[in-house]
């Protein structure tokens, strides 16, 4: 069983919120229909793996090819709906202290929510997926320990109070940290 295990969080993009909005991407606008996150999100770059709000993975095809190829076991793929996807080069910008570029309106939201969908960016991302898991972590009362239920020999957890939030084991954070390193961090939490 793990001591340990941790819980995947949002990697710190530049230019604050700005930035956050760009690398990510909005899946909180539209929620979720028939069970499917609604994306919202500038393209035709995306990074492999996002977190469009804290408790929401979404990663590429390719990335979720070398999942299933990895041996990881406990997770699930959700496809995501490409609700609106923006055509809007950032990636390129000079790295600096200040995007290149405000929205319009001066909210971080508005690089998305205030453009138009972009079919041809929305294809060039190709098949988007939500990674998620089956097995639960839940909190243990009074205490800051969490206990996993279900199969401890998984590699991945979704906690089912609050948001849903994902959980991986000490050798699901490895291998994403050798596939992915500059996208994805982590907490680590201990499990009783």
């Amino acid at each position: 069983m793990h001591r340990f295990v941790y819980r995947l969080k949002r990697v710190e993009a530049p230019w604050g919120d700005y930035g956050e909005i760009l690398h990510h991407g909005i899946s909180w606008n539209r929620g979720r229909v028939d069970g499917f996150i609604q994306l919202e999100r500038t393209g035709p770059f995306i990074p492999p793996l996002t977190m469009p709000s804290t408790h929401h993975v979404v990663v590429v095809e390719s990335l979720r090819r070398k999942i299933v190829d990895s041996g990881l076991r406990g997770y699930a793929f959700v496809p995501v709906v490409k609700a609106r996807i923006v055509r809007l080069n950032w990636e390129s910008w000079p790295p600096s202290a200040k995007p290149a570029k405000y929205p319009s309106g001066g909210e971080p939201e508005n690089y998305v929510l205030r453009r138009k969908h972009h079919p041809a960016s929305a294809e060039a991302l190709g098949d988007l997926w939500e990674l998620t898991a089956e097995v639960r972590v839940t909190t243990r009362p009074g205490t800051p320990y969490y206990m996993l239920a279900g199969d401890h020999q998984k590699d991945f957890f979704v906690e089912a109070e609050r948001h849903h939030r994902l959980f991986v084991s000490p050798r699901a954070k490895q291998w994403l940290e050798e596939t992915v390193s500059d996208c994805v961090a982590f907490d680590e939490t201990p499990v009783a």
